[in-house]
């Protein structure tokens, strides 16, 4: 939690801010995730954590459930490494609207002038991340943990200017930061119209290992994922295959026609590195989310105040279920939403603002989806019995 670039996940036993291809429902895997985020070259800084595989205890969560794949930093370079191994910068240019069909080298040409490398120092280390230009007055996005706890930032622009840049403001929960440097002008890309679709091409751009202007390809693998990083748990992410490693996070990713449909944050992996399974958060929560951090707005989203897993067969016989599926409830946060409305420990969420619970991701992405202060009607099971409650999520 794809720290200052992409987390990652393995499968059973072996190795985490995003293991081989994390199961979606349930699936009961252990994965190890890195959150591909370059915070510095300090190897021992990489924390591993367990993944919370199917029926396990979730951790303590004031509103989302138990997510399937866990998150962390990974700072793997040295100041050393990036003066090595950095690519020439790309000159400045400007971003010519999206064509209808292009390849990936249009796309790299247009958009590279609109990526820029995120340095940051911190107390204890160093490191550094990517970002994406907002407006063309000097905003960009990266991610929250990219610039976390950081005393100073700087931003090295495309045609190789650096700059010193103020934290505008950061989310976590959406792992979204805002920067701004004093720089007109700047070539900002457009946003897709739409979201991203499994199949869709995607190419991610950055900055991985310190080497700036790196473009790599693949597609979206998945959307709507549910990752857990140290913050908070990321909710409906998309996946991809394009390569994303430490350094990348904060950087774009794109479709082809060169419209932004996230910025990546996590990776899965048990080395660090890319193992073919990263994420993004989408651009409709980026601009949203970098909307009202410009605006000095709250960032707030709507709890629940529950921990839960899925429901296993096993389950299922004890609490009298007709089958396992659904959203076990495990703990109930005093005095919050789910408390007043009366659920318990071991109801079954099924069902919240006509959405069908599935399991503890759907229920969520089904909380996220909703507004702060939003009432909804919460379909239970309890000892196999129907229940419908009413909640206020704040």
């Amino acid at each position: 939690m794809a720290p200052e670039d992409p987390p990652t996940q393995t499968p059973a036993p072996p190795p985490v801010e995003p293991p081989p291809a994390p199961a979606r429902r349930g699936a009961g895997q252990w994965a190890a995730v890195v959150v591909a985020a370059l915070l510095g070259g300090v190897v021992a800084s990489l924390v591993t954590l367990a993944l919370v595989g199917a029926g396990a205890v979730a951790p303590a969560a004031t509103g989302a459930p138990s997510p399937r794949v866990t998150a962390e930093p990974a700072d793997l370079e040295t100041a050393e490494d990036r003066r090595a191994t950095r690519a020439p910068p790309a000159p400045v240019r400007s971003v010519r609207p999206a064509p209808l069909v292009t390849g990936v080298g249009d796309i790299a040409e247009d958009l590279l002038p609109s990526v820029a490398k995120v340095d940051v120092v911190r107390p204890d280390r160093a490191g550094s991340g990517s970002a994406v230009v907002l407006r063309a007055d000097g905003l960009l996005a990266t991610n929250a943990h990219v610039v976390e706890g950081a005393t100073t930032i700087t931003v090295t622009l495309a045609d190789g200017t650096q700059l010193p840049a103020e934290l505008v403001g950061a989310d976590a929960p959406s792992d979204i930061a805002v920067l701004r440097i004093d720089r007109t002008g700047l070539p900002v890309p457009p946003v897709a119209p739409r979201p991203a679709r499994v199949g869709d091409p995607a190419i991610a751009i950055g900055s991985p290992f310190g080497l700036d202007s790196t473009v790599t390809a693949g597609i979206v693998s998945a959307t709507e994922r549910v990752v857990a990083t140290p913050a908070a748990p990321l909710v409906g992410v998309l996946q991809t295959d394009a390569a994303i490693n430490p350094g990348n996070s904060g950087g774009p990713l794109v479709n082809e026609r060169g419209e932004l449909i996230g910025v990546t944050t996590a990776i899965l992996t048990d080395t660090g590195q890319t193992a073919g399974v990263g994420f993004a958060v989408p651009a409709a929560t980026v601009v949203d989310v970098a909307d009202r951090l410009i605006a000095g707005q709250p960032v707030a989203w709507a709890q629940l105040g529950v921990e839960t897993v899925a429901v296993t067969a096993g389950a299922a016989m004890e609490l009298g279920l007709p089958e396992a599926r659904g959203a076990r409830v495990t703990a109930v946060t005093a005095g919050g939403p789910a408390e007043l409305a009366g659920v318990v420990v071991d109801d079954v969420v099924v069902g919240l603002g006509g959405d069908v619970i599935g399991d503890p991701d759907d229920l969520a992405v089904a909380v996220r989806g909703l507004a702060l202060g939003s009432v909804a009607a919460v379909s239970l099971l309890r000892a196999g019995e129907p229940v419908t409650v009413v909640v206020t999520l704040r």
